[in-house]
C-alpha cells in the first residue's frame, strides 16, 4: 500500500537543489538504480552541509527514496535528524507514519499524522494508513478498538479494510475489519461475501448463509454470488435450497455453469417445473449432449463417444463420474460400477464422500461377496464425525465398517437386494437419483424402517402425493412411526373425512407415552389451535402425562396463555425457558420492554441477533431500543416492535 500511496514521479521536492543533480535522480530512478539515486541524494546533502535550506530539500528526496524503497529504520532515523522533515510532503510523510508504527513509537506517527489532519484532502486515506500500520505492527487490540471510534462512509475506505481481512489471521482483528467495512459501505456484496466466508469457516454457518444470501440481493445479476450461495448450501446439506438459488433466472443469466448445475440436480435431487434450453457457449458440445439425454437416461455411452473432448471432461467434470454411475446401477451393470467406483475418482473433492463410500463398498459386496480389505480414500473425509450424528443407515454402516458390529437382520436382508443402493441413495438425500435407479423396495419386505419412511417422502416430493399414499396403504402392518406419518398426510388432504380419519389415528397413537405419543398430541394441538379453540387445546397436551412437561409442551401452553392474554400464566410458563427456547426468549424481550428495562432487552436482543443475524425483526427492535435510549426516537411500542410468537423450530436441543 505504501508505493501506492506515494505516487512517487520524480524528486524535485524544491528548486533550491540544482536541477541537473535532480534530473540524474530521475533517469537513476527510471532505471530502477534506486541505491544509486540514494547515494546520489545523500552526497548532494553532504555537499550542502550549512546550507540549511539546501539540505533540508535533499533531506526530502532522500526521505521519498526511502520510503520508496521501504527503509523503515533509515526513515525512522531521518526524522530523529529532523523532526520537520514530514511538513512539506505528504505522500512522504505517510510513509514515515507507517514506519514509524512499525518501529514501536505510535506516539512519534501520530504527531506526524496529526499534523495532516487538517490539511490533507485525503482524510480516509490517512485513516487507512493508521489501521494499516497499527495491524502491520501487531497492533490488534488498538485496532479493534480504533476501529470503534472511525465514523466512515466510504467505499474506498471499506475496500482498504476488506483488502487487510484478506491478509490477516487473526480472527478478532478479521471480524473488526468487516464489521468496519461494512458500516462504511454497507451496501458493497463483496464485503457480504467475505464476512460469509469467514463465518462460514469459524463455523457460524447461520450467520455464513445469512452474508452469501445478502451478497446475492446486492448483486442479483452477479453468477458469481448466485454459484456462492448455492455452493454453500449443498455444502452442508441444504440441497433443495441449493438447487432453488442456481435454477432461480436461468434464462436471464446465460451462465453456463448455473445451468448445468441446475439440471445436474434436477436430476438428481429433485425435478424442476421447467429447465430452459442450455445456454451456448465454450460449454456448447457438452450442454448439447447432456441436454439430449432422454428421462430415462444419465449417461449415454455412444453419444459420449462422439464428443471430441470426451477423455478430458471426464478428468475435469465429477458430476460425469456420478452420471456414469448412477446410470449403471439403474442397468444393473455391476461390473462396470464396481470398476468406476473403486478407482476413487475425485476422492479429495468428492461431492458426497459418505455417499461415495457406502457405493463403492456395496458395489464391492455385490461383485465379489465382500467389503474390500482396506476403505475407500473418501472415507478419510468423514471419519472423524461421530456416528451418532449420522443419518440411520451411515449409522449402522459405519458401525459396521469402524468396529465390525453386525449388522441387524434388516440390514442384512438389505445387503442381498438391489434395493441397497435406493436406500444408500435416499440416505445422502439424492431421492430423484434414488428413484431413477428403480429398485424400489417392495412395501412387505422385512427392510429397516426408515427406508420406507425416506421412500415414501421421496415418492410424495418428486412424483406425486397419490403415489406416496398409495404406496403407504399398502405397506402391511404398518409401524407406529409410518401410522403416524400416513396421520399427517390424511390431514393435508382436500377431503374432510380423510382430515377426519387421520386425527382419529393421531387420537390413537397420542395415548402412547412415548416421542410418537407426544408428536402426535403437538399436532393434534396445533389443529386445535388453528381453529383457534384453545381450550381444546391445553387439555390435549395436559392430559397427555410426559408432553406438558417438554420445552414445546410449555412452549404450546405459553402460546394458548399469551392467545388469551393471561400475561401470569405466560410469564410463569415461558420465563423459566428463556435458556432453552427462542420462542422464550422472544416473549422475555416484550416483558423486559413492557417493564421499560431496555437495556436488558437490548442484551438479549444482541443474543438473539447473534443466533439469528438473518432475522430483521430483531435488528430493528434492537435499533429502535437504543435510539430511544440514546434521545433520538420516542419510547418504543413494546407491543410492535417483538417479533410474534411462534413455535416452529423453536426448541432448541
Amino acid at each position: 500500500m505504501v508505493a501506492a500511496l506515494l505516487g512517487l514521479s520524480g524528486c524535485g521536492g524544491s528548486s533550491n537543489v540544482d536541477e541537473e543533480s535532480v534530473n540524474e535522480v530521475q533517469s537513476l530512478l527510471r532505471q530502477g538504480e534506486f541505491e544509486e539515486a540514494l547515494a546520489l541524494a545523500r552526497e548532494g546533502k553532504q555537499r550542502a552541509a550549512g546550507e540549511a535550506e539546501l539540505v533540508a530539500s535533499w533531506a526530502g528526496i532522500e526521505m521519498q527514496l526511502l520510503a520508496r524503497m521501504g527503509r523503515t529504520d533509515e526513515l525512522v532515523q531521518l526524522y530523529d535528524e529532523n523532526k520537520k522533515i514530514h511538513e512539506d510532503l505528504e505522500d512522504a510523510a505517510m510513509a514515515l507514519t507507517m514506519a514509524l508504527y512499525l518501529e514501536d513509537r505510535p506516539a512519534d506517527a501520530e504527531t506526524v499524522a496529526g499534523f495532516w489532519s487538517d490539511k490533507t484532502e485525503e482524510p480516509e486515506t490517512w485513516t487507512l494508513l493508521k489501521v494499516e500500520s497499527m495491524v502491520r505492527a501487531g497492533m490488534t487490540a488498538e485496532v479493534v478498538e480504533f476501529l470503534a471510534t472511525v465514523d466512515l462512509k466510504s467505499s474506498t475506505f471499506a475496500e482498504g479494510l476488506l483488502s487487510l481481512a484478506t491478509q490477516s489471521e487473526d480472527p478478532s482483528l478479521i471480524l473488526a475489519l468487516l464489521d468496519r467495512a461494512l458500516i462504511s459501505d454497507p451496501e458493497n456484496p463483496a464485503i457480504r461475501s467475505l464476512r460469509g466466508a469467514f463465518f462460514e469457516q469459524n463455523g457460524q454457518l447461520r450467520a455464513a448463509g445469512y452474508e452469501f444470501s445478502k451478497a446475492l440481493e446486492l448483486a442479483p445479476d452477479e453468477s458469481a454470488y448466485r454459484h456462492q450461495l448455492g455452493d454453500f448450501n449443498m455444502r452442508h446439506g441444504n440441497t433443495g435450497v441449493a438447487l432453488a438459488v442456481w435454477s432461480t433466472n436461468l434464462e436471464e443469466s446465460k451462465d453456463e455453469g448455473l445451468w448445468f448445475k441446475s439440471w445436474f440436480w434436477n436430476r438428481l435431487l429433485r425435478p424442476l417445473p421447467e429447465l430452459p434450453k442450455a445456454p451456448s457457449g465454450t460449454m456448447g458440445l457438452f450442454l448439447q449432449y447432456v441436454e439430449s439425454l432422454s428421462k430415462d437416461e444419465l449417461w449415454n455411452d455412444e453419444s459420449f463417444a462422439e464428443l471430441p473432448q470426451g477423455p478430458l471432461l471426464k478428468k475435469d467434470y465429477q458430476e460425469l463420474f456420478w452420471l456414469e454411475l448412477i446410470q449403471r446401477l439403474r442397468e444393473k451393470e455391476w461390473e462396470k460400477a464396481y470398476e468406476l467406483a473403486s478407482g476413487d475418482p475425485f476422492a479429495n473433492e468428492s461431492l458426497n464422500p459418505e455417499l461415495q463410500t457406502m457405493l463403492a463398498e456395496a458395489l464391492a459386496w455385490k461383485v465379489n461377496g465382500a467389503f474390500p480389505s482396506e476403505r475407500p480414500a473418501t472415507a478419510k473425509y468423514y471419519e472423524e464425525t461421530p456416528v451418532e450424528a449420522m443419518p440411520p443407515m451411515l449409522q449402522e454402516w459405519e458401525r459396521n465398517r469402524r468396529n465390525g458390529e453386525v449388522f441387524t437382520d434388516s440390514m442384512q436382508n438389505l445387503l442381498k437386494s438391489d434395493t441397497l443402493f435406493t436406500a444408500a441413495l435416499l440416505t445422502a438425500g439424492w431421492a430423484e437419483a434414488a428413484l431413477f435407479i428403480q429398485a424400489d423396495p417392495e412395501p412387505s419386505a422385512e427392510f429397516p424402517e426408515w427406508l420406507f419412511m425416506d421412500y415414501i417422502v421421496a415418492l410424495r416430493y418428486n412424483r406425486s402425493f397419490d403415489q406416496a399414499m398409495a404406496y403407504l396403504e399398502s405397506i402391511p402392518d404398518r409401524t407406529v412411526k409410518q401410522r403416524g406419518l400416513y396421520a399427517e398426510m390424511l390431514l393435508a388432504s382436500e377431503s374432510e373425512e380423510s382430515r377426519n380419519q387421520g386425527k382419529i389415528i393421531l387420537g390413537e397413537i397420542s395415548k402412547r407415552e412415548d416421542i410418537h405419543g407426544e408428536r402426535a398430541t403437538a399436532i393434534l394441538v396445533s389443529t386445535k389451535m388453528v381453529d383457534e379453540d384453545y381450550d381444546a387445546a391445553e387439555e390435549l397436551i395436559k392430559a397427555h402425562p410426559t408432553f406438558s412437561g417438554t420445552v414445546h409442551g410449555k412452549e404450546l401452553l405459553g402460546e394458548i396463555a399469551i392467545a388469551r392474554e393471561d400475561w401470569d400464566q405466560a410469564d410463569e410458563l415461558l420465563l423459566p425457558l428463556a435458556d432453552q427456547s427462542t420462542m422464550a426468549r422472544e416473549y422475555k424481550v416484550k416483558r423486559l420492554a413492557d417493564e421499560k428495562k431496555w437495556e436488558e432487552a437490548m442484551q438479549l436482543l444482541s443474543n438473539l441477533i447473534q443466533l439469528y443475524p438473518e432475522n430483521s425483526d430483531y435488528k430493528r427492535a434492537y435499533l429502535q431500543f437504543r435510539d430511544y435510549l440514546e434521545g433520538g426516537a420516542p419510547a418504543p411500542d413494546a407491543e410492535a416492535l417483538t417479533p410474534s410468537t411462534t413455535v416452529t423450530n423453536s426448541v432448541e436441543e
